[in-house]
């Protein structure tokens, strides 16, 4: 069973994750979290690797085709790793223990994007 860690806008809640018919393709195995360091790009977060911890939710795709969908809602791609916004990456996770999952990474500099300091993006939609 492949496992999907997602810790953004395709969180359950937000618009892009019923509009991407993710309630059908995934399903939802309970929080988790990630480490990486969370930065703010306006409109979505992006996940560095690095010591802080991201909240997330774990998923078990149910779905063929679910990751080339997420793969282009990313502009992430898998044949050229290196071009894509975004970097899809199986790691394992901090919580749940032993547990290994997909993990979509920020392929770019920060640049000056804000330190998302809670790590938890919906957390910090509230507050901003």
């Amino acid at each position: 069973m492949t496992h999907l860690a997602l810790y953004g806008s395709l969180r359950r809640g937000q618009p892009a994750y019923r509009r991407l018919g993710l309630d059908r393709a995934l399903r939802f195995a309970g929080p988790c979290v990630i480490a990486g360091t969370l930065y703010d790009f306006g409109d979505w977060p992006g996940l560095v690797e690095g010591d802080g911890h991201t909240t997330g939710e774990l998923f078990e795709l149910v779905r063929n085709g679910a990751l080339a969908k997420l793969d282009a809602y990313e502009a992430c791609n898998p044949a050229r790793p290196a071009h894509g916004l975004f970097i899809r990456r199986e790691v394992g996770l901090v919580s749940p223990a032993r547990m290994r999952a997909m993990v979509y990474f920020y392929n770019r500099e920060t640049g000056d994007a804000p330190l998302v300091e809670s790590g938890d993006w919906l957390r910090h939609l509230k507050q901003r």
